[in-house]
């Protein structure tokens, strides 16, 4: 508009401030550029320790955060590039094949290497924790989420695959990964410019975070370690002199990549003097143990099974997994489903046969078939995370706006209890057991007040 002549002639265009030339009313708006900022650690990261990344000061918004990160690798360097071209024959067959120790396994970073490096996150604000978050919720939560067309993207980005020989191999070189981190936000940062804020990512060690082919008796190794001068086969064929160590494979390269709102000054003193409320979700989860004596021994056998719900907040929906002892052993963390050896009956497909939530003494939900916690938990599933077994408890409308809506406040009830009717599925053959680690996890709702320059949470349980 400033460029339009302030001549006579030029009236008819200038004549009212509140047009423009298309018709249509003018309304100002303060000016905004949006910066993609990447931030190292702090300090080198580490297996098994924990690293800092600084949250950039000087933006106004920050609008998103994300973890980039690439793995090492226990191959060869003349190994890693020919690790990458792998591919399919004309006969079907994926080549190069590369295998290694004396069991001619394949050996990859665990399936969604990027969520389970990140054992645990959390947002500080100096010396106060202001969000956390878990690697294998982000495993969970956002392929829920999803549609069709963006979860081959999201499974690229994590190193997230379908478990084939293949893609075992293949994570062994992963390509820079993604973890996308839930954090609060828009947060106008401008109102915190006294405050320190960073990321704080406690990382799993290496020997947790390797997993390994079938054998030929279809059985995954228990703490896969392929170094330490194991020997190596191509096609089939002993590569002399070619040897893996532990030691020499290096760390995780990590660091933080920040989207940032710049605005003017006007909006920026805004900013500072406004007093926010901004509604936020907070993670939380709690785990449990079936141990061996709490199934049933005999064929077409169940036992129930409560469990008090010790999480507190406002909850719209809670997420619960259960993984085999057996599974966590082989660091196969994305297999929700019992191990299967012997007959396959459909008691031995799934580890609960029906599923229900007491609130207060009120069954809140009646004991229904777990497969309807699968099937009705959202209108996105798509089949391959239906037949995943993630049960879905869904008090509310789950809406993709940051809003609260129908949910359940677990922080004034006197007693929530889960009912799990638990089917006789097999012991691991492995371990000889039947034992099975559970998580429930869901996102309650908070808020986080800014005035004056400080911050704090006005829920705390």
């Amino acid at each position: 508009m400033e460029l339009v002549s302030r001549g006579k002639k030029d009236a008819y265009f200038i004549q009212d401030g509140n047009k423009s030339f298309f018709g249509t009313p003018y309304t100002r708006r303060n000016p905004s550029a949006l910066e993609t900022f990447y931030q190292e650690t702090g300090s080198p990261s580490l297996f098994g320790q924990y690293v800092d990344i600084e949250i950039p000061r000087f933006g106004d918004i920050l609008q998103s955060a994300e973890v980039r990160i690439q793995m090492p690798t226990w191959l060869p360097s003349e190994i890693v590039s020919l690790n990458k071209t792998i591919h399919m024959d004309a006969s079907g067959n994926y080549l190069p094949d590369i295998r290694v120790g004396p069991k001619r396994l394949h050996y990859g970073w665990t399936n969604g290497i990027a969520n389970f490096l990140i054992k645990r996150w959390i947002l500080m604000m100096d010396s106060i924790q202001i969000q956390e978050g878990f690697g294998d919720y982000n495993d969970w939560q956002p392929l829920s989420d999803t549609t069709h067309l963006k979860a081959p993207l999201l499974n690229y980005s994590t190193g997230s695959h379908d478990g084939a020989e293949s893609n075992i191999q293949r994570n062994a070189t992963p390509p820079e990964l993604t973890f996308k981190v839930p954090m609060l936000g828009p947060l106008p940062i401008a109102a915190l410019r006294a405050q320190r804020l960073f990321l704080r990512l406690y990382l799993n060690t290496r020997e947790l975070l390797v997993e390994s082919g079938a054998d030929a008796s279809g059985n995954y190794e228990i703490c896969p370690a392929p170094w330490d001068s194991q020997p190596i086969y191509i096609d089939g064929v002993l590569q002399k002199e070619v040897t893996i160590s532990k030691y020499g494979m290096g760390q995780p390269h990590i660091r933080g990549r920040f989207e940032l709102l710049h605005v003017d000054e006007e909006s920026r003193e805004i900013l500072k003097k406004t007093e926010h409320a901004i509604i936020f979700k907070q993670q939380y989860r709690q785990d449990f143990v079936l141990d061996d004596t709490m199934w049933p021994t005999g064929p077409g056998l169940t036992t129930s099974k409560n469990i008090r719900i010790e999480l507190q907040g406002l909850f719209q929906r809670l997420f619960l997994g259960l993984t085999s002892y057996a599974r966590v052993r082989q660091n196969k963390y994305r297999d929700l489903s019992p191990p299967i050896y012997g007959p396959v009956v459909a008691e031995n497909l799934q580890y609960l046969n029906s599923m229900s939530v007491t609130i207060n003494n009120q069954e809140r939900i009646s004991p229904w078939a777990t497969s309807t916690f699968q099937e009705l938990s959202q209108n996105l599933q798509m089949p391959r995370d239906i037949a995943r077994k993630l049960y879905f408890i869904i008090f509310g409308s789950y809406l993709e706006v940051d809003e609260p809506a129908g949910a359940m406040n677990l922080a004034r009830t006197q007693k929530a209890v889960l009912s799990l009717t638990l089917n006789n599925i097999l012991p691991d053959p492995q371990l000889r057991s039947k034992l099975t680690l559970a998580s429930l996890m869901g996102d309650a709702w908070n808020i986080l007040d800014i005035k004056d320059g400080l911050a704090k949470v006005r829920y705390m349980d």
